[in-house]
């Protein structure tokens, strides 16, 4: 299972405090091992988000209209990691957003095909199909979402009733 779907608002804050540290070591304390020490890091966190950082790009070049760029980004990730379900559902959305649901639908369902329990690529698929009026696929795949979100609530219930149990 990976990390979580996208970049988030507290990543980049992460990389501002990362930076202001660093900015901090150079400017005021003036200790060039902190410094290097503090920009290694810097450099450690971003690879560490790569994949997400090229999938939040990709975003911002869809809401831009740059279906192509976005597609880049999309390849970038999927070259280096072909399994990583987030790009594939991206590419799905990108081709939703030029009107190729064809193809679209091809990358739901390798999304699908490398991790069925996850229910987004589900949920998606379901709504591209409702979209082209195919409605009893599209409530299928929404039941098989809806079905995977509460086998995750459910496990999640699980363990926090034993936790409870374990601690007493």
């Amino acid at each position: 299972m990976e990390r979580y779907q996208s970049w988030k608002w507290y990543d980049t804050v992460l990389i501002g405090i990362l930076i202001i540290g660093f900015l901090i070591c150079i400017i005021i304390i003036k200790d060039i091992i902190t410094s290097i020490a503090c920009l290694l890091l810097i450099a450690i966190v971003v690879s560490f988000f790569k994949k997400e950082i090229n999938i939040a790009i990709a975003e911002k070049m869809i809401k831009k209209g740059k279906p192509e760029k976005a597609l880049e980004y999309c390849d970038k990730v999927l070259k280096k990691d072909p399994n990583y379900i987030y790009a594939l559902i991206k590419k799905g959305e990108i081709f939703e957003s030029i009107n190729n649901p064809k193809k679209a639908l091809e990358f739901y369902n390798s999304a699908i095909s490398k991790d069925p329990n996850n229910n987004i690529p589900w949920e998606k698929k379901g709504e591209l199909l409702k979209s082209i009026g195919e409605d009893e696929k599209a409530l299928e795949a929404f039941n098989k979402a809806e079905n995977l979100k509460n086998k995750k609530i459910e496990k999640k219930l699980y363990y926090r009733i034993m936790k409870k149990i374990v601690k007493r």
